[in-house]
């Protein structure tokens, strides 16, 4: 239900009732193997309430509750056993922020900053063969930042360039397990196992008359967790990436025409991390630097 309040107020209010179950079958198994796993019901409510300050600013803030159960794969794993134990997450998010535009709506600026506090948290463990399962971890603490600006000028029709945009967004992430007991090891109030703290992103587009276009993109991800009693890192790495390309199109035919190069820098990471494993196997090598090129085109069909 919306609300347009006095003021320049916005109200929003909202819930969700979830009755959620899973029945699992495997018919290669024989017998067939059956399972079912039922969740208590849950009802989410939200509330949002938007504020504008005039015609290009505007302040908001949010409360929301949560609720996500396992999928069939954290179910039942490669452990080859169907899990019974394991719980749906759910918490609740606050969230603050603020959006607006500058300098003639050529400067777009959005800043959100939350608090959601997440209870049984699912996380991913392995076995000594290498099998992978899925456990409640108590509750995480996850507070962050979340900004995102775009800078895109009025260009002259007889400008050159025909159109030009330079965009950036940061992302700051604290999250920590809340209380975290595994055996007789306790990580509560360490980092989330897996998430960077820092993210940033720049990037850079630009299109030339005719139909000229080169994009640019740099990306930095700061060190991270490997494990949960926090002794392995994931070193930081940066991504520089290039493309450009060029666009035709008519009346019934349209071509694009690109190249470019990934990983420019050469930069020596891993991607897609196995969390947890055994045995210290934890990195999966990205490719090094290398490029590509490709062509798109396309019929138009005339209309009847």
């Amino acid at each position: 239900v919306d609300f347009n309040l006095p003021y320049k107020f916005f109200l929003t209010t909202g819930a969700s009732y979830n009755f959620y179950r899973i029945n699992y079958t495997r018919l290669s198994d024989v017998p067939a193997f059956s399972q079912e796993k039922k969740f208590d019901p849950s009802i989410l409510p939200r509330v949002a309430l938007l504020k504008k300050l005039n015609s290009v600013f505007s302040i908001y803030g949010s409360i929301s509750k949560g609720f996500s159960p396992p999928t069939v794969a954290e179910l039942y794993p490669s452990t080859a056993t169907f899990n019974n134990d394991l719980e749906a997450e759910h918490g609740i998010n606050y969230e603050l922020g603020v959006r607006g535009a500058l300098l003639q709506k050529q400067l777009n600026v959005d800043l959100t900053v939350y608090s959601f506090q997440l209870e049984d948290a699912i996380v991913i463990r392995r076995t000594n063969d290498g099998a992978d399962y899925f456990t409640n971890a108590g509750g995480t603490s996850q507070k962050g930042l979340e900004f995102h600006a775009s800078w895109q000028p009025t260009l002259a029709v007889t400008n050159f360039i025909s159109d030009f945009k330079v965009w950036s967004s940061y992302t700051l992430n604290d999250y920590h397990f809340k209380k975290y007991q595994q055996g007789v090891n306790d990580y509560s109030n360490h980092p989330v196992t897996g998430v960077a703290p820092n993210i940033l992103l720049v990037g850079i587009d630009i299109t030339l008359k005719p139909t000229v276009y080169v994009n640019i993109t740099y990306t930095y991800t700061d060190k991270l967790p490997l494990d949960d009693a926090t002794t392995v890192y994931a070193d930081a790495y940066s991504l520089l990436n290039a493309r450009a390309g060029y666009r035709f199109a008519s009346q019934h035919f349209t071509l694009d025409a690109f190249g470019g190069v990934d990983n420019v820098l050469d930069e020596k990471y891993s991607l897609g991390n196995d969390l947890n494993a055994f045995g210290g196997r934890y990195y999966n090598a990205a490719a090094p630097r290398n490029f590509y090129v490709g062509v798109k085109m396309g019929l138009k069909s005339r209309k009847l």
